[in-house]
């Protein structure tokens, strides 16, 4: 996906186009946002439940990712060593 992003959480209300993915989602695409951001917390936008139903619910809202880390846009390179130690994945 080429284009600016939006993370929803910080837009999500309990009045329309707020309340449901579907709305917010043409609200910040007439901004001129190609992609959102979808808080999973939330159940105005993600149903946690049906979502643990299986692969058949993720492979219908299977969103791209960015084909680039944080650490690109800054012009400096990955070090997967210390992400996974900050992360907690890994130990020191």
């Amino acid at each position: 996906m080429q284009g600016p992003a939006i993370f929803l959480a910080q837009f999500l209300r309990d009045v329309p186009p707020y309340d449901r993915l579907e709305t917010i989602a043409a609200w910040v695409g007439k901004l001129g946002y190609r992609g959102v951001q979808i808080p999973t917390w939330d159940p105005r936008v993600f149903d946690l439940d049906t979502a643990a139903e299986g692969a058949e619910f993720i492979r219908r809202h299977l969103i791209q990712t960015s084909p680039v880390a944080v650490d690109d846009f800054a012009g400096g390179r990955t070090d997967t060593g210390r992400n996974r130690r900050i992360l907690g994945l890994d130990q020191a």
